[in-house]
């Protein structure tokens, strides 16, 4: 049995459980039709008694033509967990011999038979949550926290084009067990490019007169997004969050930067950058 500490400390906290509205499932999944159609989805976060994942992809598994759902839990208590597995026609419920932890033997062997892994794993264990389906080399469709962009892993993921973000990007809203709601800084990301992402411009021309640089480099500085300078090409200190506006077609993702100063004031991390030189779509 692979250890789950990181879980079980996370669950005992009571900190890390937050239920995703059946309503933004809805709104992102609708997106993924055709990249679902004949695959076998396993929900490995997911009590399917409770899981508006599992809802809602039971409800539209024929529309989208899914093969197989599977749904597994964590139980603290190392008993009660289950899988559940939907063909579209039977549910079929056992119970699990152990804990039901994302990473057990027994839940990675049914994580090893599906296709795409859909889930809002818990944000404490993302980033190993995160290794493991890079290693299964596994498609996924998942929630973190906005800023898990920036773990080494996931940030070169995203560099080479094999993280995307998804359809909708804005701070998520979730059920928590005691019936309150929480807002997070929260969104979807996954391996599928479903996103068009248009070419960035703002009608700016680059002017040394206007633009300043970051204290003792030769990065410019741009604090924000819509002030980038359609001819300027070479390294640019955007905001984070133009991560979310980026054609990888017209710039370079070069890397983050959480140690920076202009005019001598600290500042959030940054997204260094590069436009290439491309044709206009």
């Amino acid at each position: 049995m692979r250890d789950s500490s990181n879980l079980r400390a996370a669950k005992e906290k009571g900190d890390d459980e937050f239920y995703t509205l059946y309503k933004d499932i809805e709104k992102e999944l609708v997106n993924y039709k055709e990249k679902l159609k004949d695959k076998i989805i396993h929900l490995n976060c997911d009590d399917y008694r409770i899981s508006n994942f599992y809802k809602y992809l039971k409800k539209e598994f024929k529309e989208y033509g899914i093969k197989e759902l599977h749904a597994t839990h964590y139980n603290i208590d190392g008993k009660g967990a289950h899988h559940c597995c939907f063909n579209g026609e039977k549910e079929t419920v056992e119970k699990l011999q152990g804990d039901g932890s994302y990473n057990s033997d027994e839940v990675l062997e049914i994580t090893d038979k599906c296709d795409v892994v859909i889930s809002n794993p818990p944000f404490s264990i993302y980033r190993h949550y995160f290794d493991l389906l890079m290693e299964k080399e596994k498609d996924f469709i998942l929630i973190a926290n906005h800023l898990s962009l920036f773990y080494k892993d996931v940030f070169k993921a995203f560099q080479e084009q094999r993280v995307f973000f998804g359809v909708n990007i804005k701070s998520m809203t979730f059920d928590r067990p005691d019936g309150t709601k929480k807002a997070v800084n929260a969104c979807w990301f996954t391996s599928f490019d479903v996103k068009k992402t248009p070419f960035f411009y703002t009608g700016l021309n680059y002017d040394p007169s206007v633009y300043d640089f970051i204290d003792n480099t030769k990065i410019l500085s741009i604090m924000r997004a819509k002030d980038v300078p359609d001819d300027y090409y070479d390294e640019m200190a955007v905001p984070v969050s133009f991560c979310h506006k980026v054609n990888r077609k017209q710039f370079d993702i070069l890397y983050t930067n959480s140690d920076m100063r202009y005019k001598d004031k600290d500042l959030f991390r940054r997204l260094i950058i590069k436009r290439r030189k491309e044709e206009k779509e």
